[in-house]
């Protein structure tokens, strides 16, 4: 018998109050933030990251809180989001300088909260966006 696996995927740069999905840009050397998203409890994770650009170079973290951000209408920097003590490192990917899409696995801390954090590094050109960021999980049995 085969055990169906069922995996859920949230759709990070898809609002529940808008009708259409978004992209996040990280022009040169900036950063940006993704609107925050619940942290499901008890699951495996993987990641599934895409940038379109002329030449993009950018650094994704999570980071994470217990707590909704202080604006969530507006996603910015927010003493509330942090990246969780104890993790070595809480880049996602320390570098995407491609258009192709990126499956990584990283396992967060547990917490209610996260979202993503992009800077943009090294030569990461002014038209970057981020075009596809999910969150990809399945329940630990």
């Amino acid at each position: 018998m085969v055990r169906a696996i069922n995996p859920k995927i949230l759709n990070i740069l898809s609002d529940p109050a808008e009708a259409a999905e978004t992209t996040i840009a990280v022009a040169s050397t900036g950063v940006a933030f993704s609107r925050h998203f619940l942290m499901p409890k008890g699951v495996s994770f993987s990641w599934d990251l895409q940038f379109t650009s002329t030449a993009p170079d950018v650094k994704v973290e999570l980071e994470q809180s217990n707590e909704e951000p202080t604006a969530p209408t507006s996603p910015a920097a927010d003493v509330k989001y942090i990246i969780p003590d104890g993790k070595v490192s809480s880049e996602l990917s320390a570098q995407i300088n491609d258009e192709l899409r990126h499956l990584i696995a990283y396992s967060p801390v547990v917490s209610a909260y996260g979202r993503l954090k992009l800077t943009g590094i090294g030569s990461n050109n002014a038209d970057t966006v981020l075009s596809r960021a999910r969150m990809i999980y399945i329940k630990n049995n």
